[in-house]
C-alpha cells in the first residue's frame, strides 16, 4: 500500500496537480482573447477554443477524485484493520481525501 501510494498515487496527484494550473491557464487566456475582439465571427471560433479549454480543465479534476477515492479507501482499510491505538492518523487521511473529493466535485 505505502509503495503504491509513494510510486504511483502521489506521483500521479504532483503531475495532475501541475497540469491543472496550466491547463486552467490556458482556459482563461482564451477566454480573454475571446472577451477582446470585436469580429464576431473569430469571438464565436475563439468562445470554441476556450470552451473545448475548459472541458480539459474539467477533466483533470475528475482524474483527482479518482486517485482520492483510492486514497480513501486505502485509509478507510487501514481505520480497520491497522493498530487501534493510532487510528487518529488514518482518519486525518480518510478526512483529508474526502476533503480532495469534495473539492473536486465543487467545481466540475
Amino acid at each position: 500500500m505505502d509503495a503504491d501510494i509513494r510510486e504511483r498515487i502521489f506521483l500521479e496527484l504532483t503531475r495532475l496537480f501541475k497540469e491543472d494550473a496550466v491547463q486552467f491557464d490556458k482556459a482563461i487566456t482564451a477566454r480573454t482573447e475571446r472577451d477582446d475582439i470585436n469580429d464576431i465571427i473569430k469571438s464565436n471560433l475563439l468562445g470554441k477554443k476556450a470552451l473545448a479549454e475548459l472541458k480539459l480543465s474539467i477533466d483533470i479534476p475528475i482524474e483527482i477524485t479518482k486517485l482520492c477515492i483510492e486514497l480513501a479507501e486505502i485509509s478507510d482499510y487501514v481505520f480497520d484493520n491497522a493498530f487501534q491505538g493510532a487510528r487518529g492518523d488514518s482518519q486525518v487521511a480518510l478526512s483529508g481525501a474526502v476533503a480532495g473529493i469534495a473539492g473536486c466535485l465543487s467545481i466540475v
